[in-house]
């Protein structure tokens, strides 16, 4: 058998060597890195997806969350219905959830609508399925999704029942297409959303979301409707897609994020193209040098064959020629100086031996440069190996309480940290092995200095070229500034909201105390007018004299009310305070438990003091109350002492006091009591050591503020356990004269002028009519300000006066008067108005107008109305 020459074996055993591992490294390294990019590529598509279903969560939990707390404002009577505008407006345009607000009356008519639309107020839509949900459940109801009529895009109904009907709003479900844009990453790559049947309702094409394309028959729809997600592949217009599938567990929607397959693929296919290329091109260069390089080097080996066969035959003489390859050319030398070749040798061993050394220094100059960076980061930095013992910490370890850096190396964290640090550090060692990505997480460490210090740290996996994890590294950075910051900012946001829930009680207390002014007014003035209208006086005076007396202390008690809103200014005046101590002990006793007994001792002939009867009657209310709340739990004694006391000047005290007679009010209770470290405490702003929910922090600092600006003093004397004394001393003045109740006068002056009355409370303008009437004069009444407007301009000269409230809807007071007067400047006007921000009685001077405070006093209103007509 003829064998292939030695040139021949050896070009091709070199082609097969060099070819066969490049061909079968290649396949496997394309196959990992298909496999690897399309693992990669679906863990990040499922992040994405999760991502998307996290914010749509979010989305549907604000809609809800905002239309509940207006729903629970509007239940509560905190919106009025002057206001409810405003609200509406503002969960509308907030955060661009809601396209409108509607309320729906229980017999299923619109009653209000954001933005307003006068054609829907008053529509019918009981037939609607919200509405018959609403009779069946009385619970939230989501409707299905539709296209909307206005906007043209996806929408849905979220109705919530109210005290008065259903609070509905229609979702702009716009917001989820911006979400799902926000995640797109490719040129062809896009996120789309799909209701519970299938139809498109977020994604890049909205002509599909318009016509509500219905995907149900592709895979990963499919997969989503019967509640699975992954990833899945799928054909759609002739292109093979792989697509992420994720569910929004409140509601059913699915998510998913597509992209084409190819896409994917594409990096290992111009891999795979690149390193056949490269492949087949290294083969055939092989093979070309291989046959260049067995030519020169077969030609100094048979040389060698024929000159070693004169060598076995004795003949030591001969001598190898120079000038053949390095080295052959070394073998020749080897024969021929042996020595000379040793020492060559030797000299190659040295300059290997030095290039060695200076490889090891430079390694210790590089980890000597990594162990400065390691000891001068602010972060705590450790190296771990799988067990949990630590390998490497740098010089910050030293702040910690516990051994030196040093003696970490070798040891476990429970060799020297708290049980329970230990074992949260353990577990989060675990996770990151786990999950073999990165973990953040928060722990609490101990310095040498006994404080404790939050750090947040992050860990990951130390792997070696095969990929295995032989370790792991964490950073850790101390937050505990940052965290007391956030604490703090928390705090301040948490009495803002406090004080902003006040400044909404002011308001509503002043739109109540407006609507009861209105039922003042009819009471006393009713009143009043049977008093005139009565034969026999002596029979009914003194009931109807207590129902005015009752009307008049109804009348302060919205004064209170609206200085407490703030609508009014503070107007001291001399009083007598044990008459006011005894009405808010009055009021008091209906709202105190009986387990709480009551005892006062209130000095009848107690001198006057200066001040707003409001604010006597706000600082007994306030201290009360707090010993009302201190003896809640196991009842008590409150008593309440008011007498008179002599003063003597006293500097020492952060508030002096002159030498005189004093006015002395003691509030004491046998509750809890204060504590010594935060008695100098109670009377600051916001603070307050009740539960959330039950105090403002607010009272005592009200109270001290009015004490203060009274010119007198407050002090407190209490023991835990067994009570507290509040004591108040304010300054008496000279004993003013006291006025004689006004007495009821039927000697009122009267006319035959023309009136024009108008006020939007029937009752009040029924009132007015019938007493004006009965002095004489011609009135004409309205409850509509634009038809008195509508009949004074048909004829200006049929009317002598104008009477108007100042707060109606439409047209205000002030806007009529101010219509009225282009037509007849000099026309008298009356201004009417219980109280008022933006009007005062200095305004109506400037203006040329009179203003009368609500209730109309009968015998004020006739001398007013005379003492105009007369004027003009």
């Amino acid at each position: 058998m003829k064998h292939l020459s030695l040139k021949t074996t050896l070009i091709w055993s070199f082609v097969f060597v060099a070819a066969i591992p490049l061909i079968v490294t290649s396949i496997w390294v394309s196959r990992e890195l298909e496999l690897e990019i399309e693992k990669e590529t679906a863990e990040k598509n499922n992040l994405l997806t999760a991502s998307i279903v996290k914010e749509v969560e979010q989305f549907i939990e604000m809609a809800v969350l905002h239309l509940e707390q207006v729903a629970d404002l509007y239940d509560q009577g905190m919106i009025v219905s002057e206001k409810i505008d405003e609200y509406f407006e503002l969960l509308v345009h907030h955060d661009d959830i809601f396209d409108s607000v509607e309320i729906i009356s229980p017999q299923g008519y619109i009653a209000n609508i954001f933005p307003f639309d006068e054609n829907s107020i008053g529509l019918d839509v009981s037939n609607q399925n919200y509405f018959q949900e609403y009779l069946k459940t009385k619970a939230i109801y989501w409707s299905k999704i539709s296209i909307s009529l206005q906007t043209g895009e996806p929408t849905l109904t979220l109705s919530l029942p109210i005290s008065e009907g259903i609070l509905l709003g229609h979702l702009n479900l716009s917001s989820l297409s911006r979400i799902t844009d926000r995640f797109k990453l490719g040129i062809r790559d896009f996120a789309q959303i799909t209701d519970n049947r299938g139809n498109i309702i977020a994604g890049p094409d909205k002509a599909l979301i318009r016509e509500r394309y219905n995907a149900s028959y592709l895979k990963p729809i499919q997969e989503g409707l019967t509640g699975n997600s992954g990833t899945y592949q799928y054909q759609f217009n002739e292109t093979e897609w792989t697509a992420s599938v994720a569910i929004v567990a409140s509601n059913g929607w699915i998510v998913t994020y597509s992209q084409p397959t190819e896409d994917i693929v594409a990096p290992v296919e111009a891999m795979e193209s690149l390193v056949l290329s490269g492949l087949v091109a290294a083969i055939l260069t092989a093979a070309f040098i291989a046959a260049i390089c067995l030519r020169y080097l077969l030609t100094p080996l048979n040389y060698l064959v024929e000159e070693s066969k004169g060598i076995t035959q004795g003949n030591f003489s001969a001598r190898f020629q120079r000038g053949y390859f390095p080295e052959l050319e070394q073998l020749a030398n080897a024969l021929n100086r042996m020595l000379e070749t040793i020492k060559e040798r030797e000299t190659a061993l040295q300059e290997e031996v030095s290039v060695r050394i200076q490889a090891e220094n430079n390694l210790k100059n590089n980890q000597a440069h990594l162990q400065a960076i390691l000891d001068h980061s602010p972060f705590l930095i450790s190296i771990k190996n799988t067990s949990g013992d630590f390998l490497l910490v740098n010089q910050k370890f030293d702040i910690l309480e516990g051994p030196s850096p040093e003696e970490f190396v070798g040891r476990n964290a429970l060799d020297f940290f708290p049980k329970e640090v230990a074992s949260k550090l353990w577990k989060n060692d675990m996770a990151t092995l786990k999950r073999e990505s990165a973990e953040e997480f928060e722990i609490e460490l101990k310095h040498k200095d006994g404080t404790w210090h939050t750090y947040s740290s992050i860990k990951f996996p130390l792997k070696d070229e095969e990929g295995k994890i032989w370790g792991i590294c964490t950073f850790s950075s101390d937050i505990s500034e940052k965290k007391k910051f956030e604490e703090e900012k928390t705090e301040l946001e948490g009495q803002l909201n406090q004080a902003q829930k006040i400044e909404s009680i002011g308001t509503l207390a002043a739109g109540i105390a407006h609507d009861f002014n209105n039922i003042l007014a009819a009471i006393l003035g009713y009143a009043e007018l049977a008093l005139n209208e009565i034969d026999e006086p002596q029979l009914l005076e003194n009931d109807l004299k207590e129902i005015i007396q009752g009307s008049r202390r109804a009348k302060e008690l919205v004064e209170q009310i609206l200085v407490f809103s703030r609508k009014n200014e503070l107007e001291l005046r001399p009083l007598r305070a044990q008459l006011i101590v005894k009405e808010a002990m009055k009021l008091l006793r209906s709202s105190i438990p009986s387990t709480i007994e009551i005892r006062q001792n209130i000095d009848p002939n107690c001198k006057a003091i200066l001040a707003d009867p409001s604010q006597i009657h706000q600082v007994v209310m306030n201290l009360c109350t707090n010993a009302f709340h201190a003896m809640a739990e196991s009842g008590g004694l409150l008593t309440v002492n008011l007498n008179m006391t002599q003063l003597e000047a006293d500097k020492t005290e952060m508030i002096p006091l002159k030498s005189g007679s004093y006015l002395k009010l003691e509030i004491s209770d046998s509750g809890l009591g204060i504590s010594k470290d935060i008695l100098e405490n109670i009377f600051e702003p916001y603070f307050t050591t009740k539960e959330k929910g039950r105090g403002t922090g607010l009272g005592l600092a009200v109270v001290y503020g009015i004490v203060t600006r009274l010119n007198g003093r407050i002090s407190v004397v209490s023991q835990p356990g067994k009570g507290s004394t509040f004591t108040i001393v304010l300054p008496t003045i000279y004993e003013p004269k006291i006025a004689d109740p006004e007495e009821h006068s039927t000697d009122l002056p009267r006319g035959k002028e023309r009136i024009l009355f108008v006020d939007d409370e029937p009752s009040i303008v029924q009132l007015n009519q019938k007493v004006l009437s009965k002095l004489g004069y011609q009135v004409t009444a309205f409850t509509h300000s634009p038809d008195a407007l509508l009949l004074f301009q048909k004829n200006p000269e049929a009317f002598d006066l104008l009477i108007t409230d100042m707060t109606m809807p439409k047209l205000t007071g002030t806007e009529l008067a101010g219509l009225i007067r282009k037509t007849r400047p000099n026309l008298p006007i009356i201004l009417c108005s219980g109280y008022s921000d933006n009007f005062s009685p200095e305004d109506a001077q400037q203006q040329g107008v009179h203003f009368m405070k609500k209730p109309l006093n009968l015998k004020d209103l006739a001398n007013t109305v005379r003492k105009l007509a007369d004027s003009t």
